[in-house]
């Protein structure tokens, strides 16, 4: 009678399990001179292959490095932010397994935009973008496979003179 009074506690208690919140287990906040971090570093399911060409971000004894081709500590998989003394946003972006990913910004002391780069598994993939002091685009382009690609920009009259025979 008791292991049935147990298993009936027990299986309700199971099934209505749920998730425990972290309570900032997985976060670190970092304080440099010029600088204050915070990253988040949560539970990776399946580790990374360690191929020499990516750098790898990772945390171990309250800072954060970066080393090429390999990692030893927990890497960096989440959100990250930099902020200047006075807290304002510096940098702005997101990790994956150790690599940087998505859209990463940076701004300036006075928090106008910098530069804007797109990244996919640790690799510049897409979009970029530079600012001037003003935060007005300065360049712009696009990345593929870390590689810069390069558009050939065209007036009106040059792409319509396409469609004209050439004469020899």
């Amino acid at each position: 009678m008791r292991k049935l009074i147990f298993l009936l506690l027990l299986i309700p208690s199971i099934a209505l399990a749920q998730k425990l919140p972290d309570y900032g287990l997985y976060k670190a906040r970092i304080a440099n001179p010029d600088s204050v971090v915070e990253a988040e570093f949560l539970p990776i399911r399946k580790q990374p292959r360690r191929r020499e060409n990516l750098l790898f971000y990772w945390f171990s004894a309250n800072s954060i490095h970066i080393t090429q081709g390999s990692y030893s500590g927990k890497l960096l998989n989440g959100s990250y932010e930099a902020y200047f003394p006075d807290k304002s946003l510096k940098t702005q972006g997101q990790f994956n397994t150790g690599l940087k990913t998505g859209v990463w910004r940076s701004w300036d002391n006075k928090g106008t935009m910098v530069e804007l780069y797109t990244w996919k598994n640790g690799f510049k993939n897409g979009e970029y973008q530079l600012f001037d002091t003003n935060g007005k685009p300065r360049e712009s382009g696009v990345y593929k496979h870390d590689q810069l690609v390069v558009i050939e920009k065209r007036t009106i009259w040059q792409r319509i003179n396409i469609f004209k025979k050439r004469r020899s």
